[in-house]
């Protein structure tokens, strides 16, 4: 019996893969990557959505007494705004705006931010701006205050206190009073109140 020779040839075309196969291959892999995709997306949707439920959901408050342990449902309630919150704004208002080593408008606007609406933020940076370029131009500064003093009405808000202004060094103490418009807003991490200066009104003593 004859043996059949076989060519390399004949072993190369046999083994090589053909293009239509690598085509289903890819489209394969793709889908699999499409599907592991989606997946994905959907958990973190639901951890996500979890987590936003778990955040307002009442908390449970454990108290021990006595060795024992004793499970109360919390409750998320927005605390309401007292007079003494009022007043530690506007000390907190007072300390941000009108202290400082080195007048910086910007530097002051930006601390101011968080507890002012947008367009008095502005005006007042630009308050400061002018007040440094062109009453004070090339002079070195400084400012402090002492002695505040907060009113809270039901109709106004009023702060009293000693501005120490020091001009080249030489200390001018202005008593100074100032009337606020206070709004509530959004409370975030940096103004956990709620509260926003949208208007001042300064007065000076001459």
């Amino acid at each position: 019996m004859k043996n059949e020779e076989v060519m390399p040839e004949d072993i190369k075309k046999e083994d090589e893969i053909k293009p239509i196969d690598q085509w289903v291959a890819l489209n394969n892999v793709l889908r699999l990557y499409r599907i592991s995709g989606v997946a994905l997306s959907g958990v973190t949707i639901v951890l996500t959505v979890a987590l936003l439920f778990s955040m307002f959901r009442d908390p449970i408050v454990v108290v021990k007494e006595n060795g024992r342990h004793t499970f109360l449902h919390g409750k998320h309630k927005a605390e309401a705004i007292t007079e003494n919150d009022i007043e530690e704004f506007v000390q907190e208002f007072i300390s941000l705006g009108y202290v400082w080593e080195e007048l910086n408008p910007n530097l002051t606007a930006s601390q101011l931010a968080p507890i002012t609406t947008e367009g008095l933020n502005e005006k007042l940076r630009g308050i400061l701006i002018q007040f440094r370029d062109k009453e004070f131009k090339d002079k070195k500064m400084s400012q402090s205050v002492a002695n505040v003093k907060v009113t809270v009405t039901e109709n106004k808000v009023i702060a009293t206190f000693d501005k120490l202004l020091k001009i080249e060094n030489v200390p001018l103490p202005v008593p100074t009073q100032i009337s606020l418009n206070i709004v509530s807003g959004s409370r975030t991490v940096w103004n956990p109140r709620g509260l926003y200066v949208n208007g001042v009104i300064e007065h000076n003593a001459n």
